[in-house]
């Protein structure tokens, strides 16, 4: 090869390397980077909910509150875990929610009895459910002003509430959704809802 024809061999074999480098330096990184919340799912109406507030953003946790009208979305997605830890998850989840109606606090004060019995029309029904090839564990109860679980008196009920857990194997992600509707809201609404929850899936 003469000398001229070696140096733009060599010009070209920089060029291309060093064009090559911050390409793929840029497929990796994109690759590493998690999709975070609904854009995980193939959510369907779900997507219509806007984004309210982000409680925890991290490399194997997100946590946030979405909004459409009056309704709220809650969604937790669990990052990088296996299945056997999605599956100690979703036991603990259940768990804690049967937890919270075994004895609540009585919210009077001043009455004798410092803890009531639930009664069974407050606590939530439980079931797991095959949809379209994925396990949902599911919630219907309902839930507080506060977004919160275990009231049992209706002064202290605001909402309709349904949660759906979801584990996706091949994105090692568990999905954490519930819905809060308000209780003046009809109940169809509440059941669309639940519907539109049932058909998300995981992205391919």
């Amino acid at each position: 090869m003469k000398k001229a024809n070696r140096f733009v061999f060599a010009k070209f074999v920089v060029f291309t390397v060093g064009g090559l480098v911050p390409v793929i330096l840029m497929v990796i990184f994109v690759s590493t980077q998690r999709c975070k919340g609904l854009n995980c799912l193939q959510a369907g109406k779900l997507s219509g909910f806007q984004l309210e507030d982000v409680y925890q953003n991290t490399r194997r946790m997100y946590y946030a509150l979405l909004k459409q009208d009056d309704t709220l979305l809650r969604i937790e997605t669990w990052s990088s875990i296996e299945s056997h830890e999605a599956e100690q998850i979703i036991n603990a989840q259940i768990l804690q929610m049967h937890t919270l109606y075994e004895k609540a606090m009585n919210p009077y004060p001043g009455v004798i009895t410092q803890s009531i019995v639930c009664d069974t029309k407050y606590q939530p029904e439980y079931a797991v459910e095959q949809v379209n090839g994925k396990q949902l564990h599911i919630f219907t109860g309902y839930a507080s002003q506060r977004l919160g679980f275990g009231a049992c008196t209706d002064d202290l009920l605001a909402y309709r509430a349904f949660v759906a857990l979801l584990y996706c194997e091949k994105q090692k992600q568990l999905f954490k959704l519930e819905i809060f509707s308000p209780l003046n809201n009809s109940s169809d609404q509440f059941v669309s809802y639940q519907e539109d929850i049932r058909r998300i899936s995981c992205r391919q």
